[in-house]
């Protein structure tokens, strides 16, 4: 029995053993990985502080996985086809505005959250003024939106047709341009949607949002 014992003894003190010596290198190796990445590594900051939750809100376009911003293209044509070149007018064949108005509207996401009461929460813009009714605190979510104003877009593809103006059915006449919008920049500076928000205690947020779009501007008649 005492032999029994003192080799159940013997095995556990070997386990405790090779556990020790395993914990303390895996210490080792990690202490090591942290000084080889210390870069890696970072301070969040976090301070105590006696300021009261004023409250905020904030929306954010929401992109396509497909691609890194929403696709638009608009097809035009001269008229009358029958003159010269250099009298041609451009004009936008394709889509209608109704359509252009719904390739135009785009995915957001809407955040906002106050200490009290949220009493207000609103946007307005391109796609007019959208109010939200009935509110929570806090609420989030995704609404669509009509990022761009139609005629904007219209009016940037007529431009280029008639600055680079050219007969489609010539060798190297360009057929296609493709502009990367910026909402706030022109030539769409005053593209941009205004979030308002406001708290019972008084706090309010007023912010400008640029929407993102790639335009193509396409004249090859193929619509």
């Amino acid at each position: 029995m005492n032999n029994l014992y003192q080799k159940t003894l013997k095995k556990i003190c070997n386990v405790t053993f090779l556990l020790m010596v395993s914990a303390g290198l895996n210490a080792i190796y990690a202490d090591d990985a942290y000084q080889k990445n210390k870069s890696r590594h970072y301070n969040l900051d976090l301070e105590l502080t006696d300021q009261p939750n004023k409250g905020y809100a904030f929306i954010k376009q929401i992109l396509d996985r497909d691609r890194e911003v929403p696709f638009v293209t608009v097809s035009l044509r001269n008229t009358p086809t029958w003159e010269l070149p250099e009298n041609w007018t451009w004009e936008v064949v394709n889509p209608s505005d109704n359509q252009l108005k719904h390739d135009l509207t785009f995915k957001w996401y809407d955040q906002a959250a106050c200490p009290g009461d949220l009493t207000h929460l609103s946007v307005n813009g391109p796609g007019g003024y959208k109010v939200q009714n009935p509110l929570k605190n806090p609420i989030a979510g995704y609404f669509n939106y009509q990022s761009f104003d139609h005629q904007n877009i219209k009016n940037i593809c007529v431009d280029w047709a008639t600055t680079n103006n050219c007969d489609p059915t010539d060798p190297g006449c360009q057929l296609y341009e493709e502009f990367n919008l910026v909402g706030g920049v022109f030539p769409v500076a005053n593209d941009l949607l205004n979030l308002r928000a406001q708290c019972a205690n008084g706090t309010m947020i007023d912010n400008l949002y640029a929407p993102v779009m790639t335009l193509r501007c396409d004249r090859s008649g193929l619509y």
